[in-house]
Protein backbone atom coordinates (compact mmCIF):
# COMPACT_ATOMS: atom_id res chain seq x y z
CA UNK A 1 0.00 0.00 0.00
CA UNK A 2 0.64 3.39 -0.62
CA UNK A 3 0.18 7.01 0.50
CA UNK A 4 -3.50 7.00 2.17
CA UNK A 5 -4.65 3.55 0.85
CA UNK A 6 -3.39 4.26 -2.69
CA UNK A 7 -1.18 1.84 -4.79
CA UNK A 8 2.11 3.14 -5.64
CA UNK A 9 1.63 1.96 -9.52
CA UNK A 10 -1.71 3.67 -8.90
CA UNK A 11 0.19 7.14 -8.02
CA UNK A 12 2.79 6.36 -10.07
CA UNK A 13 -0.17 6.11 -13.17
CA UNK A 14 -1.66 9.48 -11.70
CA UNK A 15 1.91 11.27 -11.89
CA UNK A 16 1.96 10.49 -15.66
CA UNK A 17 -1.26 13.19 -16.54
CA UNK A 18 -0.46 16.93 -16.50
CA UNK A 19 -2.53 19.38 -14.33
CA UNK A 20 -5.00 20.61 -17.72
CA UNK A 21 -4.96 16.97 -18.49
CA UNK A 22 -6.55 16.05 -14.57
CA UNK A 23 -9.04 19.06 -15.21
CA UNK A 24 -10.06 17.25 -17.91
CA UNK A 25 -9.87 13.49 -16.98
CA UNK A 26 -12.57 11.48 -15.58
CA UNK A 27 -10.93 8.32 -13.50
CA UNK A 28 -12.61 5.38 -14.38
CA UNK A 29 -12.20 2.90 -12.14
CA UNK A 30 -12.22 -0.48 -14.52
CA UNK A 31 -10.69 -3.45 -12.42
CA UNK A 32 -10.36 -3.76 -8.67
CA UNK A 33 -7.90 -6.33 -7.52
CA UNK A 34 -6.00 -6.93 -4.51
CA UNK A 35 -6.55 -2.89 -3.88
CA UNK A 36 -4.88 -2.20 -7.07
CA UNK A 37 -7.07 0.54 -9.69
CA UNK A 38 -6.64 1.14 -13.10
CA UNK A 39 -7.35 4.20 -14.37
CA UNK A 40 -8.59 5.23 -18.28
CA UNK A 41 -8.13 8.83 -19.49
CA UNK A 42 -11.14 10.13 -21.47
CA UNK A 43 -14.38 11.31 -20.81
CA UNK A 44 -16.94 9.18 -22.78
CA UNK A 45 -17.09 6.60 -20.05
CA UNK A 46 -20.64 6.88 -17.78
CA UNK A 47 -20.17 7.31 -14.47
CA UNK A 48 -22.45 5.35 -12.09
CA UNK A 49 -24.68 7.22 -9.71
CA UNK A 50 -26.73 6.12 -7.11
CA UNK A 51 -29.83 8.30 -5.63
CA UNK A 52 -27.94 8.66 -2.62
CA UNK A 53 -25.00 10.44 -4.85
CA UNK A 54 -27.41 13.05 -5.98
CA UNK A 55 -29.31 13.58 -2.46
CA UNK A 56 -25.34 14.25 -1.46
CA UNK A 57 -24.38 16.39 -4.05
CA UNK A 58 -27.67 17.93 -4.21
CA UNK A 59 -27.18 19.16 0.01
CA UNK A 60 -23.60 19.63 -0.61
CA UNK A 61 -23.95 22.20 -3.28
CA UNK A 62 -26.87 24.23 -1.56
CA UNK A 63 -24.72 24.45 1.21
CA UNK A 64 -21.51 25.72 -0.56
CA UNK A 65 -24.06 28.05 -2.71
CA UNK A 66 -24.95 29.64 1.24
CA UNK A 67 -21.35 29.77 1.94
CA UNK A 68 -20.49 31.58 -0.96
CA UNK A 69 -23.62 34.31 -1.07
CA UNK A 70 -22.97 35.11 2.95
CA UNK A 71 -19.14 35.68 1.27
CA UNK A 72 -20.02 37.80 -1.10
CA UNK A 73 -19.98 36.06 -4.18
CA UNK A 74 -23.14 36.09 -6.10
CA UNK A 75 -22.15 34.33 -9.21
CA UNK A 76 -20.99 31.50 -7.60
CA UNK A 77 -23.72 30.80 -5.42
CA UNK A 78 -26.33 31.59 -8.26
CA UNK A 79 -24.95 28.77 -10.20
CA UNK A 80 -24.49 26.73 -7.40
CA UNK A 81 -27.96 26.84 -6.24
CA UNK A 82 -29.00 25.64 -9.30
CA UNK A 83 -26.87 23.13 -9.74
CA UNK A 84 -28.43 21.90 -6.35
CA UNK A 85 -31.80 21.87 -7.75
CA UNK A 86 -30.36 20.00 -10.60
CA UNK A 87 -29.02 17.28 -8.60
CA UNK A 88 -32.34 16.84 -6.43
CA UNK A 89 -34.41 16.11 -9.59
CA UNK A 90 -31.73 14.02 -10.39
CA UNK A 91 -32.31 12.34 -7.31
CA UNK A 92 -35.93 11.95 -8.12
CA UNK A 93 -35.08 10.45 -11.29
CA UNK A 94 -32.54 7.67 -10.01
CA UNK A 95 -35.52 6.84 -7.53
CA UNK A 96 -36.95 4.96 -9.92
CA UNK A 97 -33.98 2.87 -11.17
CA UNK A 98 -32.14 0.17 -9.83
CA UNK A 99 -29.09 1.16 -7.67
CA UNK A 100 -25.91 2.40 -10.26
CA UNK A 101 -28.44 2.18 -13.22
CA UNK A 102 -29.02 6.21 -13.64
CA UNK A 103 -29.74 6.00 -15.98
CA UNK A 104 -30.94 2.85 -17.56
CA UNK A 105 -30.88 3.35 -21.35
CA UNK A 106 -28.93 5.39 -23.66
CA UNK A 107 -31.81 7.32 -25.09
CA UNK A 108 -33.35 8.21 -22.14
CA UNK A 109 -29.34 9.23 -20.59
CA UNK A 110 -28.94 11.22 -23.13
CA UNK A 111 -32.49 13.04 -21.88
CA UNK A 112 -31.47 12.96 -17.87
CA UNK A 113 -28.00 13.69 -18.32
CA UNK A 114 -29.84 17.73 -19.22
CA UNK A 115 -28.91 20.28 -17.19
CA UNK A 116 -32.62 21.97 -18.11
CA UNK A 117 -34.34 22.35 -15.12
CA UNK A 118 -37.66 21.72 -16.50
CA UNK A 119 -36.87 18.99 -18.53
CA UNK A 120 -35.52 17.34 -15.99
CA UNK A 121 -38.91 18.51 -13.36
CA UNK A 122 -40.62 16.53 -16.21
CA UNK A 123 -38.70 13.51 -16.55
CA UNK A 124 -39.06 13.00 -12.52
CA UNK A 125 -42.77 13.40 -13.31
CA UNK A 126 -43.47 16.35 -11.17
CA UNK A 127 -44.64 18.88 -13.05
CA UNK A 128 -48.16 18.19 -12.38
CA UNK A 129 -47.57 18.03 -8.35
CA UNK A 130 -45.52 21.52 -8.60
CA UNK A 131 -47.93 23.07 -10.42
CA UNK A 132 -50.76 21.68 -8.17
CA UNK A 133 -48.66 22.84 -4.68
CA UNK A 134 -47.49 26.07 -6.26
CA UNK A 135 -51.65 26.79 -6.36
CA UNK A 136 -51.71 26.53 -2.56
CA UNK A 137 -48.02 27.35 -1.66
CA UNK A 138 -47.46 31.37 -2.73
CA UNK A 139 -44.09 31.52 -2.05
CA UNK A 140 -42.43 27.90 -3.27
CA UNK A 141 -44.43 29.92 -7.04
CA UNK A 142 -41.93 32.25 -5.94
CA UNK A 143 -39.02 30.47 -5.47
CA UNK A 144 -39.40 27.92 -8.88
CA UNK A 145 -39.97 31.06 -10.69
CA UNK A 146 -36.35 32.16 -9.47
CA UNK A 147 -35.38 28.57 -9.78
CA UNK A 148 -36.34 27.62 -13.36
CA UNK A 149 -34.30 30.52 -15.21
CA UNK A 150 -31.24 28.70 -13.79
CA UNK A 151 -29.27 27.29 -16.79
CA UNK A 152 -25.69 25.54 -16.81
CA UNK A 153 -24.03 28.26 -18.59
CA UNK A 154 -24.59 31.02 -15.64
CA UNK A 155 -20.96 29.70 -14.46
CA UNK A 156 -19.73 31.61 -17.37
CA UNK A 157 -21.69 35.11 -16.04
CA UNK A 158 -19.29 37.92 -14.12
CA UNK A 159 -22.37 39.64 -13.41
CA UNK A 160 -26.18 40.51 -13.00
CA UNK A 161 -26.65 37.17 -11.42
CA UNK A 162 -28.13 37.61 -7.71
CA UNK A 163 -26.53 34.39 -5.78
CA UNK A 164 -28.61 35.87 -2.89
CA UNK A 165 -32.02 35.15 -4.10
CA UNK A 166 -31.59 31.86 -5.87
CA UNK A 167 -30.05 30.83 -2.26
CA UNK A 168 -32.89 31.94 -0.59
CA UNK A 169 -35.19 30.43 -3.12
CA UNK A 170 -33.38 27.10 -3.16
CA UNK A 171 -33.19 26.78 0.73
CA UNK A 172 -35.81 28.67 2.33
CA UNK A 173 -38.33 26.30 4.18
CA UNK A 174 -40.64 27.05 1.45
CA UNK A 175 -37.84 26.33 -1.30
CA UNK A 176 -37.44 24.32 -4.19
CA UNK A 177 -35.08 21.94 -2.25
CA UNK A 178 -37.28 21.72 0.56
CA UNK A 179 -40.33 21.20 -1.64
CA UNK A 180 -38.00 18.33 -4.08
CA UNK A 181 -36.68 16.51 -0.76
CA UNK A 182 -40.41 15.30 -0.49
CA UNK A 183 -40.56 13.06 -3.70
CA UNK A 184 -36.51 11.63 -3.50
Amino acid sequence: MGVRGWDVPLLHQLTEYTVSELDRIRVVVIERKRNHFALTKGTDAPMKKARKDFQRLAALRAREAGVLAESGYRQGAYYLGGLAVECALKACIAKKTKRYEFPADVKYAQKVYSHELTELLKLAELSGQLEKDMKTRPQLATNWGIVKGWNVSSRYETSKLDGRDMVDAVNASDGVLQWIRLFW
